[in-house]
């Protein structure tokens, strides 16, 4: 077969073989950058970077009567200009005793590294009236201060009877 024939216009394989070279070069050079960005065929998921307390947490609560249970909060966090932010949402308490699993709403803030957080719940139990001068404590309620950061809130915690306040701890995780 006459390779001069297959050439357009009736070139020489002086124009041919030149530019055949040229392509293998660009078409090897991109398959061997394609292979090398793959990091040999294992693909990475990007790291998370975590800007709000927003999203759900999970962790152990503890008090002296109940013991340790497991707490998962669902934090809403929106900046307040000058003020730091404010926390909203809702959380669910389980322990070993159920009778004293509970869950309602969340309210807090968060200013330099530190979350104040007041969890309400859902129904109160039955407290006799406070005798004068003292206060009802709200019963049912655990206030939570914590330290922040992307991957853990950890700190102190009270859960509040009708005659006192048990402390306790918490550490919840995302």
């Amino acid at each position: 077969m006459d390779s001069a024939r297959s050439m357009p216009s009736g070139e020489s394989r002086a124009w041919f073989w030149p530019r055949a070279l040229a392509l293998g070069l660009v078409f090897s050079a991109s398959l061997a950058a394609v292979r090398c960005a793959d990091d040999h065929g294992v693909p990475t998921a990007p790291t998370p970077s975590f800007s709000t307390l927003s999203g759900a947490w999970s962790g152990t609560v503890s008090e002296p009567t109940a013991g340790t249970g497991r707490l998962v909060v669902v934090l809403e966090e929106r900046a307040v200009a000058g003020l730091g932010s404010v926390l909203s949402g809702g959380w669910t308490v389980t322990f070993q005793n159920a009778g004293r699993n509970d869950s309602g709403t969340l309210t807090g803030s968060v200013s330099n590294g530190q979350a104040a957080i007041e969890l309400s719940p859902g129904s109160r139990p039955s407290c006799p009236a406070p005798t004068p001068p003292f206060e009802p404590l709200p019963a049912g309620n655990w206030s939570l201060l914590v330290t922040t950061s992307p991957r853990l809130l950890s700190g102190s915690s009270l859960y509040f009877t009708c005659t006192a306040s048990l402390p306790g701890n918490v550490e919840l995780s995302r």
